[in-house]
C-alpha cells in the first residue's frame, strides 16, 4: 500500500465513505465526470488567457495549464475507451450550480 499521509494533511476533511462506496459502484459515471472536470479546467485556462492579454507572464503559465489539462482530457478519453464507456453530457452537480 502506499503512504498517502500527505494528501491526507492537504485535504481540509476525510472523503466520506459513502460517497468512496458509490465510486466505486458507478466506475463509468466517475470517468465520465473526470474527463469533463479536465476539459473545463482546459476551457477556463483558456478563457483567462483572453482576459489577461496584458500579463505575458501569467499567458504562459494558462497556456502550459491549458495544455496539461487537455492531456489529462485526453488520457481519461482513452481509458473510457478502453472501458468501452461512451463520452456524454452531464449535468452539473449541485454544488456546482451553487459555485455559480
Amino acid at each position: 500500500m502506499h503512504d498517502i499521509s500527505h494528501i491526507r494533511d492537504f485535504l481540509p476533511c476525510a472523503t466520506p465513505p459513502a460517497w468512496v462506496d458509490w465510486a466505486l459502484q458507478h466506475p463509468d459515471i466517475l470517468l465520465i465526470d473526470h474527463a469533463h472536470c479536465e476539459k473545463k479546467a482546459a476551457s477556463t485556462a483558456i478563457n483567462l488567457m483572453f482576459r489577461y492579454v496584458d500579463r505575458p507572464e501569467l499567458l504562459d503559465t494558462l497556456s502550459q495549464l491549458a495544455r496539461e489539462e487537455l492531456l489529462h482530457f485526453e488520457q481519461v478519453v482513452q481509458l473510457m475507451r478502453q472501458r468501452d464507456v461512451t463520452y456524454d453530457h452531464m449535468t452539473p452537480a449541485r454544488y456546482a450550480k451553487g459555485m455559480r
